[in-house]
């Protein structure tokens, strides 16, 4: 208890940020007065072991402290099974609540629950009501006379060391938010766990007990070496001298521009949207932003959101080298180093990563810094990764983290640990990118994500190239609703009449507000809060702008290939994107007997270690960031929706299955995208063949059964009914200029504009029935495990995360709340030789070399043989197939693997020499060109 809150003092001083200081000094008053009730509950939060039912709990082999316990004069009564079961965390709220009110003689039975669950909820989960009610009719449990003499002895000692003994009178009139709860939750948890860790903090002997030694608590702080606050440096004015330095760029683009200057005018604990063209530069704009955000606001990191691994693991690689180039406060008083992390399933995999973990795990990384110093004296970032952060529940901790969406959606899903994922997050600005890509299920997460981090006053960025007017407004409301909502409370209270009062206790259900004005302005634009009113900016074009010709074309093999053969003719860089991975296959195989080597394929369904070497290779050949590298003369690059958005991918010609109207255009995003790259001829001008239309001249045409299944057919009959129109008026879309229209008109409720033939609209109004029905299930199915706002001041988080998951993202249930997934089961792939020798399935020779035995000794092997690992595809799946395949994959066991974190409970899929098996009435067949391929054994897909 006394290392806890000797913990505790150093969190305070040294590491949380000045704006997770603001909130609670805003709640409690007083800074000192904060920093006691942090020091005094962290002490605390043990309080509940002082107690017989939680001593006699005690191992036999630890009898020697039984016996010191009764030769002082406590009792350890026998009590029942039931009673053994009361967990200390529950006791010691308990106690903590007689505590207090019987030293300021105050009887309120819910007044002190918002200080009171923080001791009860320090494992993780709150407590309910009932729990509290079913301790509370059971006193007698926690031990009576001497019981209590010790634990108002202990209590003494940390309310002194906190210097709360006359503070209590204020601090009862004191109305704390959820928000201060749930950070002091976590600051308490995060002191526990680091007080518990034996390496820091060394058990002592019995009879020689430690209390508030400062030396003790020092040394084991400095051994966990946790970076103080990131300080930006922001004095850099100059916007295009600051893009030199820090991201190599000569001149600020408009966009670039605008974000800088809204950075420094808007609301520091606000919101700003960036809507910008493909390619303008919306992330290096985002970071700029961020840099004096952090500043202004007071935040002490940065998290960017994104919506794929692959997005992700390329984010993470920009955010390094940002980092490594990032010029930030050079003083005594400030940290240079500062944790990173990569938050998704598979971060092991990402090269940076694992450089930064196994080459200076716990040590400042200085490569490449000497080339991003901008100025002599002036100290710049140093990215390193924690050991004490890599892990699932302490991942959100570090002051530097990239991740997939769902890491940022789980602060809205609950689950145990969750106030450690809100105190990792509060601390720093959040940046979300390509917004606009999460589908109704996710955005009822995504909303109320954005309710905590407007409740916390984070700084929020949001980027998009296509983003309705609709889901903007959504947005900005979702953001300021706490604070609405915290206004109509005072408003009604403020004209209650005085008999009326308890009712300022009652939780208020604040819907979303309605903003009656927000100001229009011609896209590209910035759109932020100033002065607590929504103001948007519009920003001048680059200057870059494409006519991108549209054709539909027929749905075929032979059609495709006659195309394409004459359009690269003189050579040039084709994508294809397919809405299935069956699809992509199909295509890839009909292509490679005319274009042979030049098709390259790519889709979710290659190991993890085969799809990252895939996407090195595309960004070698297509990135902007590898112009030096000699682009092909020919290359037919065929891809599923992982080449969608967020990577700097250019080709010269895009073919991509029928599709919503905001990922079309997104699509349309890798075309053309460099300049000064060299195109042939017949690609001079960008061109995007549609397909995925059955019958092109049917009224009205009909999608592809596979594009139905995956967006259904309402958006895909909006996209035709706009493309009908594009094609009428010349076949040209102008980008940027038709962005906002066509997303607009894509999402209007009421489909004006869309010019619907009668023929056309029986089928449309079915769609949009069944659109709307599937809609309204998405979102209340969402509502099951979701968060609740932020509640008002003076109301507890008791009961917080009652009913959600166990265990977050770790649970496959857990993971498929945030995302409307069917279930999923991961494999390794493995190929048992003729000689009966396992080896892993790769296709880098030096990993598919290995020879695999029961016994796992290296690293290396273990990380090649987790490299190996897919996701097999929810049809194969369906009704009685997943146990009957889980069965036959859980006969290839080793035990001896499972005391590896990487292969622990990891079910094996063992290949023959052909790379092929059959399962439950399936082929299964992997390939270094194709993938993963699965048919039914008699042939059928």
């Amino acid at each position: 208890m006394a290392d806890t809150a000797g913990v505790a003092e150093f969190l305070w001083n040294d590491w949380i940020s000045p704006r997770q200081k603001n909130i609670l000094c805003n709640d409690f008053q007083d800074e000192q007065l904060a920093q006691g009730i942090l020091i005094f509950l962290a002490g605390m939060h043990d309080i509940g072991k002082a107690t017989p039912i939680f001593q006699i709990r005690l191992p036999s082999s630890f009898g020697v402290l039984s016996d010191i316990i009764v030769e002082n004069g406590l009792d350890l009564p026998k009590v029942s099974s039931s009673s053994q079961k009361t967990l200390h965390a529950l006791a010691g709220q308990v106690l903590f609540s007689n505590w207090i009110k019987n030293k300021l003689k105050d009887s309120s039975n819910t007044k002190f629950d918002p200080l009171a669950v923080i001791i009860g909820g320090h494992h993780g989960v709150p407590p309910t009501h009932n729990d509290i009610l079913n301790l509370k009719d059971d006193v007698k449990r926690l031990g009576a006379n001497e019981w209590n003499d010790v634990r108002l002895e202990l209590t003494s000692l940390i309310e002194a060391k906190a210097n709360l003994e006359t503070k209590w009178d204020k601090i009862k009139e004191l109305k704390i938010t959820q928000v201060s709860q749930v950070l002091l939750s976590g600051l308490v948890i995060v002191a526990d766990w680091v007080a518990s860790t034996k390496e820091l903090f060394p058990l002592v002997e019995l009879g020689n007990p430690v209390v508030f030694c400062s030396d003790r608590v020092k040394y084991g702080w400095e051994r966990l070496s946790l970076s103080k606050p990131w300080v930006p440096d922001i004095d850099e004015t100059d916007v295009d001298k600051k893009l030199r330095r820090v991201f190599g760029m000569q001149e600020a683009r408009p966009i670039q521009s605008a974000a800088f200057q809204v950075a420094h005018e808007m609301d520091s604990t606000g919101m700003m949207i960036i809507e910008a063209p493909m390619g303008e530069g919306k992330t290096e704009a985002a970071l700029l932003a961020a840099e004096i955000l952090a500043f202004r606001a007071g935040a002490s990191g940065c998290m960017v959101a994104l919506p794929t691994q692959a997005t992700s693991n390329a984010m993470f690689d920009r955010l390094h080298a940002w980092l490594l180039k990032l010029p930030q406060k050079a003083d005594s008083n400030f940290s240079t180093k500062h944790s990173v992390m990569l938050q998704h399933g598979k971060f092991w995999f990402n090269p940076t990563f694992q450089d930064l973990f196994t080459n200076n795990l716990d040590a400042p990384v200085a490569v490449g810094v000497d080339e991003g110093v901008p100025d002599e004296g002036v100290s710049t970032v140093q990215p390193y990764v924690s050991s004490w952060t890599v892990g699932r529940k302490k991942a959100a901790l570090a002051d530097f983290t990239v991740g997939t969406i769902d890491q940022l959606l789980f602060l809205s899903l609950k689950s145990r640990h969750l106030v450690l994922r809100h105190l990792g997050v509060s601390k720093k600005v959040v940046i979300v990118d390509e917004v606009h890509a999460y589908d109704a299920y996710m955005s009822v997460y995504l909303m109320r994500t954005i309710q905590w981090l407007g409740a916390y006053g984070v700084p929020v960025i949001l980027l998009s190239a296509t983003l309705s007017s609709q889901q903007r407004k959504n947005l900005l409301d979702a953001y300021k609703a706490y604070e609405q909502a915290k206004l109509k409370n005072n408003s009604e209270k403020s004209q209650r009449p005085a008999t009326a009062w308890r009712k300022q206790d009652v939780a208020v259900d604040h819907d979303i507000p309605d903003h009656n004005f927000i100001p229009e302005a011609p896209y590209p634009r910035v759109t932020y809060f100033k002065n607590n009113q929504i103001n948007v900016s519009s920003v001048q074009s680059s200057g870059r702008s494409l006519d991108v010709s549209i054709k539909c074309i027929p749905d075929s093999d032979e059609d495709l290939i006659r195309l394409l053969s004459e359009y690269l003719a003189d050579g040039g860089c084709v994508l294809i994107i397919r809405n299935t991975v069956k699809r992509a296959q199909d295509t890839a195989d009909h292509l490679r007997k005319i274009f042979c080597d030049d098709v390259f394929l790519i889709h979710s369904r290659f190991t993890i270690g085969d799809r990252q070497r895939k996407e090195q290779e595309l960004l070698q050949m297509f990135s902007a960031r590898y112009l030096e590298k000699k682009r092909p003369f020919r290359k037919i690059v065929v891809a599923t929706q992982v080449l969608e958005q967020s990577l700097d991918l250019d080709f010269d010609l895009l073919v991509t299955d029928l599709c919503p109207i905001d990922l079309l255009l997104q699509r349309i995003g890798r075309l053309h995208r460099h300049a000064n790259t060299y195109r042939p001829q017949k690609l001079h001008t960008p061109i995007c063949l549609i397909a995925g239309v059955k019958d092109l001249d049917a009224s009205p045409p009909m999608p592809v059964s596979g594009s139905k299944r995956v967006y259904g057919e309402y958006p895909l009959y909006v996209t035709l009914l706009l493309l009908r129109h594009i094609i009428n008026e010349g076949s040209i879309i102008r980008l940027p200029q038709d962005i906002s229209n066509l997303i607009e008109k894509g999402y209007n409720e009421d489909l004006t504009g869309l010019n619907i033939p009668d023929s056309w609209e029986i089928s449309i109004q079915n769609a949009k029935s069944q659109h709307d029905k599937s809609r309204e299930l998405l979102i209340a199915r969402a509502k099951t495990y979701m968060l609740s706002k932020p509640d008002m001041p003076g109301n507890s988080i008791l009961g917080w995360v009652a009913e959600g998951v166990t265990e977050g993202e770790e649970n496959r249930i857990g993971f498929a709340q945030v995302r409307d997934t069917e279930e999923a089961l991961e494999v390794i792939l493995l190929m048992r030789d003729n000689q009966g020798n396992l080896h892993p399935v790769s296709s880098d020779e030096r990993i598919s070399s290995l020879v695999l035995e029961d016994q796992i000794n290296s690293i290396e092997v273990v990380t090649a043989i987790a490299s190996c690992s897919l996701q097999l595809p929810t049809w194969v799946l369906k009704g009685n197939n997943i146990i009957l395949l889980i069965a036959e994959l859980e006969k290839n066991f080793f035990e001896k693997w499972q005391s590896n974190s990487l292969l622990s409970g990891q079910l094996l899929l063992i290949l023959d020499l052909n790379l092929a098996i059959e399962l439950i009435g399936y082929e299964f067949v992997y390939s270094y060109s194709n993938g993963l391929s699965i048919k039914e054994s008699n042939g059928n897909l």
